[in-house]
């Protein structure tokens, strides 16, 4: 879309009060120029169906904008260009554009989400394929009962418990999908994550404090409910568990009711399939946190079938600061600050998946049957750059 359309757009919006999201329309014009090969100008009928329910849940980004604010913001357009006679002929009125809108709206996020759980399941049902032809395989009952067992997994159990004992099997959230902030206190209180988010901070220290927490293992204290949290993303421990409820579709949230749809598996293999993509979900939450690379290194070096075995923590950091500084070498960089930082990452990595049963902890770090299977999954998931993206 060319600058000055968008000039004209906002002044034209400006003189008569209306809000749009520039930004959000311009990723939405892109979907459609890119795949549809329809221009700014054109919306025949069925175009905005097709964009909300069939354009985004395919090629839209990972987290699609909300139904409302996307309708809102098109609605806008269709009028600024009818108004200043720039809409094609062959387009619909604007009315008839927000009607066919407001019927698409219901479906859109449902289908965002269903899209998602498909991609993200296929990914790792290929990448699974390839694992059992090239990658030794762990013990199934052994990886399903590690999941089971963890922190996580029971945390997850109880958030869908808590939504599963609202008014008919559900909870009534935020538009946006996320938690109103007198829910996120209640599972703060309900689930006890005082403690995880005191693991959380205590590994939240400055780069050069390092080999001081390498020295002992950090004593970890409950933190109280800060009364300064005004949105869910404030609070990190209830945060990741919404999240990753919801991107794993153990949860669906669609025009703000949440209700439970997960079936629980009936074999070992079906839970293991589950501890993936949960896992996986994790680390895309975690993902704005830490470098999951040091992670892939963690699991690596504490796995068995990958030729490691237990390691302590300062085996863990040397080996991802030797890699980091290896990486710089090549790129014919000297000694950064980037390898002060990189134990740091380490730690705090690690403090983020600590009640996910990927390892044991003790004097040594020992890797688990489930630690080596997600290895695989994370390691396959990683570009060159480090950065985590599916495959379709």
């Amino acid at each position: 879309m060319l600058q000055p359309v968008i000039d004209d757009l906002l002044v034209w919006a400006g003189r008569r009060g209306h809000q749009l999201d520039v930004d959000l329309l311009v990723q939405a014009l892109d979907l459609r120029l890119l795949h549809d090969d329809l221009g700014d100008n054109h919306w025949p009928a069925g175009s905005v169906r097709q964009l909300m329910v069939e354009r985004y849940p395919a090629s839209g980004p990972v987290e699609p904008p909300a139904a409302e604010e996307l309708l809102a913001t098109l609605e806008v357009f269709w009028r600024f260009l009818r108004s200043d006679g720039r809409m094609n002929v062959r387009s619909a009125s604007p009315a008839e554009l927000v009607a066919e809108g407001r019927k698409a709206r219901g479906r859109m996020a449902k289908a965002c989400q269903e899209a998602a759980m498909v991609t993200a399941r296929r990914a790792l049902a290929e990448q699974e394929q390839a694992r059992d032809r090239l990658i030794p395989a762990s013990d199934v009952r052994a990886s399903a009962a590690d999941f089971r067992a963890s922190g996580l997994w029971r945390q997850l159990r109880a958030l869908m418990d808590w939504v599963a004992a609202g008014p008919e099997g559900t909870r009534q959230v935020l538009p946006v999908g996320d938690l109103e902030m007198g829910q996120v206190r209640e599972l703060w209180e309900l689930l006890d994550l005082g403690v995880w988010t005191g693991r959380f901070r205590a590994a939240d220290f400055d780069a050069d404090e390092v080999p001081a927490a390498l020295a002992s293992v950090p004593v970890v204290s409950r933190v109280a409910w800060d009364e300064g949290w005004a949105v869910q993303a404030d609070c990190p421990a209830v945060d990741r568990l919404w999240w990753v409820a919801v991107r794993a579709g153990l949860l669906t949230v669609v025009e703000g009711t949440a209700r439970g749809v997960l079936d629980e598996p009936s074999d070992a293999q079906g839970w293991v399939e589950l501890a993936m993509a949960v896992l996986y979900c994790t680390a895309e939450w975690c993902a704005y946190e830490t470098s999951l690379e040091a992670l892939c290194l963690v699991l690596m070096m504490t796995s068995e079938p990958a030729g490691g075995g237990p390691a302590t923590l300062r085996e863990l950091v040397q080996a991802w600061v030797d890699s980091v500084r290896a990486d710089l070498l090549d790129l014919g960089i000297a000694e950064t600050s980037a390898l002060d930082e990189a134990g740091w990452d380490l730690v705090h990595g690690m403090a983020l998946f600590d009640d996910a049963n990927l390892w044991r902890r003790g004097h040594r770090i020992e890797g688990t049957a489930l630690g080596w299977d997600f290895c695989t999954v994370l390691s396959g998931a990683l570009d060159d750059n480090g950065v985590l993206g599916l495959q379709e």
